[in-house]
């Protein structure tokens, strides 16, 4: 599919793909990095799964829509790897899941970076329209 264009501007910088909601676990893939990744319209309690993390790898993740009735996850992929955050309960820290501190996702922009071959940092990207993103520790 071609890229869209503005007035005849040039294409975007980056792809974009909206996550599947016919599962409410979106398991990412390494074709979707450094694309702008839409999440919405999921059931309560979805969950995106990031591969293994590798240096300099990306994800950028924009929730169009809140959440119904549970906050999305995002899980680290199993084997020992997880998510570098900044938590509003006590600063910096590590997890292997994280969640948003409520159902009010919708504008959020987030991105994940692998900094190792066992972790993510994920931070709020400029123009999100929630103003800092509030993340947690959360179970997988």
């Amino acid at each position: 599919m071609p890229l869209a264009t503005y007035k005849g501007l040039g294409a975007p910088g980056f792809g974009v793909e909206f996550l599947s909601t016919a599962s409410t676990r979106a398991t990412l893939t390494q074709d979707q990095q450094n694309k702008l990744l839409i999440a919405g319209s999921w059931s309560s309690g979805a969950a995106i799964v990031l591969p293994q993390p590798e240096v300099g790898l990306q994800y950028k993740i924009f929730f169009q829509i809140d959440a119904t009735s549970a906050a999305t996850r995002m899980v680290a992929n199993t084997g020992g790897s997880d998510v570098y955050f900044f938590s509003t309960a006590g600063g910096e820290t590590t997890a292997a899941a994280v969640a948003f501190q409520s159902t009010q996702e919708g504008g959020a922009w987030i991105e994940f970076t692998g900094l190792s071959a066992s972790r993510w940092a994920v931070t709020d990207m400029p123009g999100s329209t929630l103003t800092g993103v509030s993340l947690a520790s959360t179970t997988t």
